[in-house]
């Protein structure tokens, strides 16, 4: 998946880690439109 604004992001078990200007909402958003069922905090 790609996100304007963001260059790099690492995501693992317990966090995830995200190089770029892409706003805290924007990521939320991304991330919860692929129903992953994952918990965002």
């Amino acid at each position: 998946m790609m996100l304007d604004g963001v260059d790099s992001a690492e995501v693992g078990r317990h966090g995830a880690d995200i190089d770029g200007r892409a706003k805290r909402e924007t990521l939320i958003n991304a991330i919860e439109k692929l129903k992953l069922g994952v918990k965002i905090s």
